[in-house]
C-alpha cells in the first residue's frame, strides 16, 4: 500500500480574537456535515463515497471536513465494534464543536 503524500495536522484551535458569529456558523456547518455522514452511512454508502461526497458539498476548508469525517467515522467503527450497540445519531439542536 502507497503512503499518503499528506496528512492532516491535528490540534485545537486557539481563538484569540475575531468574530463570534463566524465561529458559531463554522460549528453549525460542522454538524450539518457530521449529521449527513450519519446519514450517507445509514443509507448504506461506502465510507470513501460518503468522504468525496461530503468534501465536495462542504463550506469548510478540505482539511476541516477531513478531520470531521474522521470523527464522525471513529464513532461509527466504535459502534460497529461494540455489536452495534449506540447508534451516533443525528442531531439538529447543538452546533459541533471544532
Amino acid at each position: 500500500m502507497q503512503k499518503p503524500l499528506t496528512s492532516t495536522l491535528v490540534f485545537q484551535l486557539n481563538i484569540q480574537e475575531g468574530s463570534q458569529q463566524l465561529l458559531d456558523s463554522g460549528q453549525l456547518e460542522a454538524r450539518r456535515v457530521v449529521n449527513e455522514i450519519f446519514r450517507l452511512d445509514d443509507e448504506g454508502h461506502d465510507w470513501e463515497t460518503i468522504e468525496d461526497t461530503v468534501v465536495e458539498r462542504s463550506n469548510h476548508v478540505q482539511n476541516t471536513t477531513q478531520r470531521l469525517f474522521d470523527k464522525a467515522t471513529d464513532a461509527l467503527e466504535r459502534y460497529y465494534d461494540e455489536d452495534d450497540y449506540g447508534h451516533p445519531r443525528q442531531n439538529h439542536e447543538e452546533s459541533f464543536p471544532l
